[in-house]
């Protein structure tokens, strides 16, 4: 049965002035790259109006059946999957033939949940979420005051791992440590940049599922069961490489313990020492005595 629900429609400029709130903030929020959404609102043929919110979601026009478009005070927003069994008994190449699209087009909007607003369909925005990429020695030096062994404790991993994470110019990025398996750039492994997910990244270049990895692959010399693999391993793109999450910590439930950081190692101490030697003393003494007492009794 076709959904009835009613969809909250505003445009995202809207939004901004009515939340009191601005495009960066917007970005940072939900995870955005900030350059991105600039795009995608004021770049070239771009649609300003046509970057709307639908329940909170951010969709954008993906039709020019209509001029002058905007979001009006009441839209009337539907699923485009119930808008096409309303209209055209859910016939794809109907709707196609009588709007001069493709029937792959049609198939996308059924596919990705677009919806039909006001004459237009719009499809969700799928803008690559970002993290920062922090050198691992910088990360050190501002997390545990360049302390190295303190790091290692906070996050119970042995010593000579993190050394080797450090001589190899590992990234710390969204709580994790990934390391360089491409030399595909000369990207510099020293100073901070911005990572995004390596399946996210092709996905955007090169297209969604199969087809995107292949070509991604065909692109950099990989075959393209390796590339699944790196994806597979949670893998990030940072300044044109791939980057392998080395870690796992989120996978090992492990999470930093500070308070361990810079709690030294208990040492043993002479007061002690001299009582292992007093209870040593005490238990050679009953030792020799017995050996006394059986020759005695011999």
């Amino acid at each position: 049965m076709a959904s009835q629900k009613k969809h909250k429609v505003i445009s995202l400029l809207n939004h901004f002035e009515k939340a009191d709130t601005s495009l960066p903030d917007f970005a940072r929020e939900r995870g955005l790259q900030e350059q991105d959404l600039h795009q995608l609102l004021h770049g070239e043929n771009a649609e300003a109006e046509g970057v709307i919110l639908i329940d909170n979601k951010l969709y954008t026009k993906a039709s020019r059946y209509t001029s002058g478009w905007k979001v009006n005070k009441q839209p009337h927003a539907f699923p485009f999957s119930v808008y096409l069994d309303k209209h055209f008994s859910g016939n794809v190449a109907a709707f196609a033939k009588e709007m001069g699209e493709s029937r792959r087009f049609v198939e996308t909007l059924l596919r990705d949940e677009g919806f039909w607003v006001n004459g237009e369909v719009f499809l969700p925005v799928s803008l690559t979420s970002s993290w920062e990429a922090i050198p691992i020695k910088d990360y050190i030096e501002a997390n545990f005051k360049n302390n190295s062994t303190a790091m290692a404790r906070a996050y119970g991993i042995r010593q000579q791992q993190l050394f080797r994470w450090i001589e190899k110019d590992c990234m710390v990025c969204d709580g994790e440590i990934y390391m360089r398996r491409t030399t595909m750039s000369d990207g510099d492994p020293t100073v901070r940049t911005v990572a995004v997910k390596l399946k996210d990244y092709i996905r955007n270049a090169y297209g969604a599922g199969d087809e995107g990895i292949r070509l991604f692959g065909t692109d950099n010399d990989m075959i393209t069961q390796q590339v699944k693999r790196y994806i597979g391993y949670d893998s990030m793109w940072i300044n044109g490489d791939i980057y392998k999450n080395q870690s796992e910590f989120a996978k090992n439930g492990i999470s930093p313990d500070f308070d361990k950081a810079f709690v030294p190692r208990k040492k043993r101490t002479t007061k002690a020492k001299s009582n292992k030697r007093k209870v040593t003393s005490a238990t050679n003494a009953k030792s020799k005595k017995r050996k006394v007492t059986s020759a005695t009794n011999a």
